[in-house]
């Protein structure tokens, strides 16, 4: 969501409230950018996700599925804008109509098998597609699918006024608290929102100035850890998603595959993780998840197989004598220094030094550190693909467009292996783990569950009752 559109959504929230007793606040501080937990509170999408990563109701509070999956039929509920017009399912249906056009969506190139939205009635949408897309209602979930209609949103929250660094949100849309909560009517707490840097983030927490911390990463993880946080109070979920080095600069030394396949190889993954001292970290040794759709296991990288010994014989037999130290681009934080630590360590021993970016140099490698809230393969592909990192196969872009257009179940499965085994095979992603998202938690706030997508909806989260 844009800053402009927040602001917009400013404006009208201001122009429909009303003075009215409300309950405490619940002060929410997150780690660097507050604006996708404040898109996520502020445009609902048709459906939402659990923190299990299962589809729930959102804006719409029922659907069917009809045609072997080639129709969806939406029921919208009584549901408000935050400027305090009824929403109707025409508005919403240019929304969706809207967001499905716009190339800079990064979900565009997963959304070409829709062939209409129409509004059958006031609150009734049909949704159709040109072939089955299993992961369909996944993709509508994303917070990039967020409805917006001339700048309100229809979520859990309208804002009601920004100063100071702080954004207060106030409930609206009842009935999709009720729902969020069970059978249980609630009128949901406010929020204040504020995006701080980490150690200011932890630091609130600690003298209670906030009840929560958001959007903590590895780069951030060891102040948390040294900050003597009671034990249950850290919540550290290592979520499915990418976390790995992708390769940026094409002229550089990583021109070379064999290269570029000789850094994968070397790294001791095992070790690395092993320095955040935490319980379970999962190391990736594929590009994809360990289970791909139709029980098709994902394309293993060369060599990761033997051990680390011959591992390093390998690598360093391809490495060029005088081959220049490599740059790479990382956030800042403590977490990235013992990250960088390890991998000068693990090149090392194959010849290759290392070095940070500084800012303005143009790096070799490059960190991505991105959660997946989509199940489907084709969202691991699309992040991969040409449109969204470069340099690229381009074949596993061809072979993603191929298996989306697939009418066959098992041929769709073949192509999604094949463009698996693509981007493998090019070696311009070097795996590592899988993404880590720590928060804080005040125990006595009811509503938190670890999720294995780090989705954390304010709308949930509520003091208990004393």
């Amino acid at each position: 969501m844009t800053r402009r559109l927040i602001a917009l959504s400013v404006v009208l929230a201001l122009a429909s409230c009303s003075p009215s007793d409300r309950k405490e606040p619940i002060a929410v501080s997150v780690v660097g950018d507050e604006r996708d937990v404040l898109r996520v509170a502020l445009f609902q999408g048709l459906v939402a996700l659990d923190a299990s990563g299962g589809i729930e109701p959102a804006l719409a509070e029922r659907w069917i599925v009809m045609d072997g999956g080639l129709g969806y039929i939406f029921r919208i509920r009584d549901a408000k804008w935050s400027n305090g017009r009824d929403v109707q399912a025409s508005e919403v249906a240019q929304s969706l109509r809207r967001t499905l056009d716009d190339r800079r969506n990064t979900l565009h190139p997963l959304l070409g098998n829709v062939s209409s939205i129409v509004a059958m009635t006031g609150r009734v949408i049909e949704v159709r597609l040109k072939r089955p897309q299993p992961e369909f209602l996944h993709l509508l979930a994303q917070s990039e699918m967020g409805i917006v209609h001339g700048g309100a949103g229809s979520g859990f929250y309208s804002i009601h006024s920004r100063r100071n660094g702080i954004t207060r949100l106030r409930p609206m849309n009842l009935s999709l608290f009720n729902n969020a909560a069970g059978s249980t009517p609630v009128a949901g707490n406010d929020m204040r929102v504020r995006g701080d840097p980490a150690a200011l983030s932890i630091a609130r927490f600690a003298s209670g100035q906030v009840a929560v911390v958001l959007g903590g990463t590895l780069a951030t993880l060891p102040l948390a850890q040294a900050a003597g946080i009671p034990d249950g109070r850290i919540r550290i979920e290592p979520a499915r998603g990418v976390f790995g080095l992708t390769v940026v600069n094409p002229e550089g030394p990583l021109k070379e595959r064999a290269l570029r396949h000789a850094l994968s190889i070397a790294i001791d993954r095992t070790a690395l993780v092993s320095r955040f001292s935490l319980e379970d970290w999962p190391v990736a040794l594929s590009v994809f998840p360990q289970q791909l759709e139709g029980g098709v296991r994902p394309a293993a990288l060369d060599h990761l197989n033997l051990d680390l010994a011959e591992r390093v014989a390998r690598a360093r037999a391809v490495v060029k004598p005088g081959t220049r130290a490599l740059i790479i681009d990382l956030p800042d934080g403590p977490g990235m220094d013992i990250l960088m630590a390890a991998l000068a360590v693990d090149w090392s021993r194959i010849g290759i030094a290392v070095k940070r970016a500084k800012r303005g140099e143009r790096p070799d490698l490059r960190l991505i550190d991105d959660v997946a809230l989509s199940n489907g393969i084709a969202w691991y592909i699309n992040r991969l693909g040409c449109g969204r990192v470069q340099p690229c196969d381009p074949a596993s872009d061809a072979l993603l467009a191929r298996a989306l257009q697939s009418d066959d179940p098992a041929q769709r499965i073949t192509l999604f292996s094949q463009a698996d085994y693509a981007i493998a095979a090019a070696h311009f992603y070097i795996p590592i783990a899988r993404p880590i998202r720590w928060s804080l938690v005040r125990a006595d706030l009811s509503g938190w569950r670890d999720s294995p997508i780090a989705n954390h909806p304010l709308q949930r989260l509520r003091p208990m009752l004393r």
